[in-house]
C-alpha cells in the first residue's frame, strides 16, 4: 500500500480528505484531533505546544517509509490582524512567532527531516488561498493569516529548486461542506496526477459542476427527513454561487483560530 503523511486532516475537509486517501493509502496523521479510521495512524499533538523535539520524536516513528503524498493542511492561523494596526494597539510578538513555527517553519522542519523518505516522485504540498495575491485591498484585516500562506509558496518553491520531489502549494477557493467528499475526492485525484512538470507551481482545486452540488444538497435533505422540492434545490444552489467570494472571506475570518482547514 501506498503511504500518505498528512498535517492537520482531522476535521471538518481535511477528514475527509484523509478518508479518501486511506481507500488506497496508508496515512500518517499529524492531527489536534482524536481522529481513529481505517488505514490510518493518527499521531495526536498539541499544536501549541508543539516544538523541535516533539515534532522529531513523531518523525522518528514514520522515517524508515517511503512517502507518497506528503501535504500541510494545518492552519493556526496567523496575525498581526484587523485588530492590531490602531495607534496603542499592539499584536502578541510570541504568538505571532508561535504561528509562524507552526504554520511555516514546521513545514520545512519536516521535509528537511524526512528527506530519506521523499523521492522525486513524492507529491508534497501545501493548502493556501487566494488571499495571497494581494488584489483586494479590503482585506487588509487577513494580512497575518496571507502572510503564512505567502511564506508556504515561497518555501515550497525553494524546496521545488533544490529538493528532489513534486512540490506544488493547492488554492481551494473554498470548501462547501455539502460536497466536503466529493472536493475531498477532486484534490486527491488532483494530487495523484501530478508530474515533474507540475513542480513548485500553484494549483486550483477544479469546481464540481452545478449539478454535482445539487444532487449533493437533495440527498442531505432526504437524510435529514426534509421534503426535497426541485426549484428550491436549484435556487439554493444558485445562490451558493453567486455568494462564494462573501463566503470564502467569512471562512478564512472563522479560521483565525486553530482549525484544520483552510
Amino acid at each position: 500500500m501506498k503511504n500518505a503523511l498528512i498535517l492537520g486532516g482531522g476535521s471538518k475537509w481535511g477528514a475527509e480528505f484523509t478518508k479518501k486517501l486511506s481507500e488506497t493509502y496508508h496515512v500518517d496523521l499529524i492531527t489536534g484531533s482524536y481522529f481513529t479510521h481505517d488505514n490510518v495512524t493518527t499521531h495526536h499533538i498539541d499544536w501549541f505546544g508543539m516544538n523541535e523535539d516533539v515534532l522529531r520524536e513523531i518523525l522518528f516513528k514514520i522515517n524508515d517509509k517511503t512517502f507518497d503524498i506528503i501535504f500541510f493542511n494545518h492552519n493556526s492561523g496567523g496575525g498581526p490582524n484587523e485588530q492590531s494596526y490602531a495607534p496603542g494597539s499592539e499584536y502578541p510578538i510570541d504568538q505571532w512567532h508561535m504561528q509562524n513555527w507552526i504554520n511555516c517553519m514546521s513545514t520545512y522542519f519536516i521535509i528537511q527531516n524526512l528527506s530519506n523518505c521523499i523521492t522525486e516522485d513524492t507529491k508534497i504540498g501545501w493548502m493556501i488561498t487566494g488571499l495571497i495575491d494581494g488584489k483586494e485591498k479590503e482585506l487588509w484585516k487577513y494580512a497575518g493569516y496571507a502572510n503564512v500562506k505567502s511564506t508556504n509558496v515561497h518555501i515550497m518553491r525553494g524546496f521545488a529548486n533544490a529538493h528532489p520531489g513534486i512540490f506544488f502549494a493547492l488554492n481551494p477557493i473554498w470548501f462547501q461542506e455539502v460536497i466536503y467528499d466529493l472536493d475531498a475526492e477532486t484534490v486527491v485525484k488532483q494530487i495523484e496526477n501530478l508530474t515533474a512538470e507540475n513542480n513548485g507551481e500553484i494549483i486550483t482545486k477544479v469546481e464540481r459542476e452545478p449539478w454535482e452540488v445539487q444532487e449533493a444538497i437533495k440527498a442531505l435533505a432526504r437524510a435529514n427527513g426534509e421534503e426535497v422540492v426541485e426549484d428550491t434545490v436549484e435556487e439554493e444552489v444558485e445562490d451558493t454561487v453567486e455568494e462564494v467570494v462573501e463566503d470564502t472571506v467569512e471562512e478564512v475570518e472563522e479560521d483565525i483560530t486553530i482549525e484544520e482547514k483552510t
